[in-house]
C-alpha cells in the first residue's frame, strides 16, 4: 500500500483517521491552534503566552503519541514509529499586549527609543512618559504546524530516521505576511502494542534510539480508552473522546 502524503493542514481528528485509513503509513502536517486548548488569541499576555507554548508542546504527546500513535498499536496489535516536527507561527504583538508585558516587565521589553517612523512596521511601540520605544519582547503563537511522518515496524535504523526527517521538512507552509516561523526540536515516537516511548533531538547524531523514554500506555477497559502515564495504573487518564470507531 502506498504512503498516504497530504500537505493540506489538517486536525488531529483527522490525522487519527488518517493512521488507520493508511494502516500506518502517512505524511501529514497537523495544525493546531490556540482556540483548540482553550486560549484566546488578544490579547495575550507574555506569561499568557510561556503557558500556551508549553501545553502546545504537551499537546502533541497527548494527541500524537498517545490518542492517535499509542490507539493504532493497540487496536492493530502493530508496531510503529514517528517522526515529527513542532513549528511554531508566530505574529507581531499588538499594542495592548506591548503595554500589559511594559506593566509587568518593566525595561527588559524596553529597546532603543525612537522619533517620527519606526523601520519597523510590524515591531510594537511602548509609549514612556512622552517618549517612543520600541517593544523588544517575543512574538505571540498564532498555530502550531505539527508535521509527523508515520510508519510501521519494529524501531528504524539511523538511516531510516534521517530519511523520514527529510521528509517531515519537505512539507512547507506559507506564513502569512506578518508572521515569523520559529521551528522547533524533532521528536521520535515509538509505540508497540498500546505502551508509547519517545525522545526529542535537534539533530540526528543527538538521538540514540536504544535511550528513549518510556512515557505510558494505553489500554482498552470496558470501551474505555485509558492511559497510564509511565505505566502508573494508579493514575489512569481517560481517553476515550479520542477513540476511532
Amino acid at each position: 500500500m502506498a504512503t498516504t502524503v497530504t500537505t493540506k493542514l489538517i486536525d488531529p481528528q483527522a490525522l487519527l483517521a488518517g493512521i488507520f485509513l493508511s494502516e500506518g503509513d502517512i505524511l501529514a502536517p497537523m495544525e493546531v491552534l490556540p482556540e483548540h486548548l482553550g486560549d484566546r488569541d488578544f490579547p495575550r499576555s507574555l506569561s499568557e503566552e510561556f503557558k500556551l507554548q508549553e501545553k502546545m508542546t504537551i499537546y502533541f504527546a497527548s494527541a500524537v503519541a498517545v490518542s492517535i500513535m499509542g490507539q493504532y498499536s493497540l487496536m492493530r496489535k502493530k508496531t510503529i514509529f514517528a517522526v515529527a516536527r513542532l513549528c511554531a507561527y508566530m505574529r507581531p504583538v499588538m499594542p495592548e499586549e506591548a503595554r500589559m508585558d511594559f506593566d509587568n516587565f518593566g525595561e527588559q521589553v524596553m529597546g532603543d527609543e525612537f522619533e517620527g517612523k519606526t523601520n519597523y512596521p510590524y515591531k510594537a511601540v511602548i509609549n514612556f512618559f512622552g517618549k517612543k520605544y520600541l517593544y523588544t519582547g517575543p512574538h505571540r503563537t498564532t498555530r502550531t504546524v505539527q508535521t509527523v511522518r508515520i510508519k510501521q515496524g519494529d524501531c528504524p535504523a539511523v538511516e531510516e530516521v534521517k530519511e523520514m526527517m527529510d521528509e517531515v521538512d519537505s512539507v512547507k507552509h506559507k506564513p502569512l505576511a506578518d508572521e515569523e516561523i520559529a521551528y522547533g526540536d524533532y521528536v521520535f515516537v515509538l509505540a508497540s502494542l498500546g505502551k508509547i516511548s519517545m525522545r526529542g533531538f535537534k539533530k540526528i547524531d543527538d538521538l540514540h534510539l536504544n535511550n528513549l523514554q518510556f512515557i505510558g500506555e494505553v489500554a482498552t477497559e470496558n470501551e474505555k480508552l485509558i492511559f497510564f502515564p509511565e505505566g502508573e495504573r494508579d493514575h489512569p487518564i481517560n481517553f476515550s473522546s479520542n477513540i476511532y470507531r
